[in-house]
């Protein structure tokens, strides 16, 4: 018997409330919901994202929240910038013309934000893919 197809509202693309193991489920976020969690509003959580893994450093608001120090990460998946360091042009997901190595080295962010005692997983974000005709981004500096 065919299934009929199911509708998704892309504006409530919301995990349902538990898993089959009982775990909270994680919301599924668009990048501009995922914006919406940058830091600027006070009275939102902050989030940040890494390999569409979004992460709750709410607990950490004056590195990650408005006018702290990292605030560049916030409301965004930002994977490549913890590659390269390039905070001003490399705040995006595109990690074309990045070597295996240097895409290994995210393991060390990862594993930051896993362990952490009072940052954790929330969703992940539903990133658009990278038009392969696009420029691949440049080497940061360059």
């Amino acid at each position: 018997m065919a299934r009929a197809p199911q509708s998704v509202d892309s504006k409530l693309a919301v995990a349902p409330a538990s898993d089959d193991a009982g775990q909270p489920a994680l919301r599924v976020f668009t990048p501009e919901e995922l914006a919406q969690y940058d830091g600027s509003d006070p009275n939102k959580p902050v989030y940040l994202a890494i390999l569409g893994k979004v992460y709750d450093v709410t607990a950490g608001r004056s590195y990650y929240g408005k006018g702290g120090s990292y605030s560049f990460f916030s409301g965004k998946d930002a994977t490549r910038a913890y590659i390269t360091g390039c905070f001003d042009k490399d705040l995006t997901h595109d990690l074309r013309g990045l070597t295996d190595l240097e895409i290994k080295t995210l393991s060390t962010w990862t594993d930051f934000y896993e362990k952490h005692k009072k940052y954790f997983v929330v969703g992940r974000v539903n990133n658009p893919p990278i038009d392969p005709n696009s420029p691949i981004p440049e080497p940061c500096g360059g």
